[in-house]
């Protein structure tokens, strides 16, 4: 019969936040009895913050360790392994917005991101572009281009329109000019002799219509009239004609008429 005073009493204690020990079957059941038969989790591996675990796990990509706990990693940063006590800030031309993420992710064409550890990018402002992803910095329209926000590339001047504005953006022609959208898009050109401009942006310039004469470049408004006995009969003229002998007429004419009787 066992002596009653050599019966050992077990008491199993849990072990605390931050220690493990884990069943073996080598280990001894005295083994298991006191907090000094604890282990400390190894670096990098946490209890999370509970007690009386048999095992410590590493904290799981996209957050990390700190006072036996796991954190996620705050947006625009990131942890690619698991069991890493820190974070790394994203870099300039990516972001994160989600906290407790393992990646960061490439700014879009036609968004840019200067800074580091960013949680969202920056559309690029307009009159320039960023054709490329994970831009961290976007770059102007060349001379005779435009582009809205957010833009991937820049676009042609459109007709009316030419290079001429500041750092050679996109500005309205003047009036007495004109640009179509086959000319050379960093300049604009004066209406030529015989036609006019209706103001400024035009695309085109307006012929003058028989009766009227356009004897310069630029014109705006409307061409010029013909004088009294004199004429034009067809656009685009650059002078008026005398009215044959015989023949009168009023001013801004297309032709001439008979003179009436008893004149000439």
């Amino acid at each position: 019969t066992e002596d009653a005073s050599t019966t050992v009493a077990y008491s199993c204690q849990a072990c605390p936040i931050g220690q493990y020990n884990g069943f073996s079957e080598n280990v001894t059941q005295d083994k298991h009895d006191e907090h000094d038969d604890c282990v400390t989790c190894p670096i990098g591996q946490v209890t999370d913050g509970k007690a009386g675990v048999s095992f410590c796990s590493p904290c799981a990509a996209g957050k990390f360790t700190k006072d036996q706990h796991c954190f996620e990693c705050p947006s625009g940063w990131k942890q690619e392994i698991a069991g890493k006590n820190t974070c790394h800030a994203c870099l300039a031309g990516f972001y994160q917005n989600t906290p407790g993420k393992p990646y960061c992710l490439p700014c879009v064409p036609g968004d840019y991101q200067p800074l580091s550890g960013a949680p969202s990018c920056k559309k690029c402002p307009q009159n320039t572009k960023s054709d490329q992803s994970n831009s961290s910095r976007c770059t102007l329209c060349v001379l005779g281009k435009e582009s809205v926000p957010g833009s991937a590339k820049c676009t042609t001047c459109e007709a009316g329109k030419a290079g001429i504005g500041i750092n050679g953006t996109c500005d309205t022609c003047q009036a007495g000019q004109y640009r179509t959208s086959s000319m050379n898009a960093t300049t604009c050109e004066n209406c030529p002799l015989g036609y006019f401009s209706s103001g400024a942006g035009d695309a085109s310039c307006i012929p003058c219509v028989p009766g009227t004469f356009g004897d310069e470049t630029g014109l705006v408004g409307e061409c010029k009239s013909c004088a009294k006995d004199t004429f034009t009969s067809n656009s685009t003229q650059t002078r008026c004609v005398a009215c044959p002998k015989g023949k009168s007429n009023s001013a801004k004419s297309a032709s001439c008429g008979e003179c009436v009787a008893g004149k000439r």
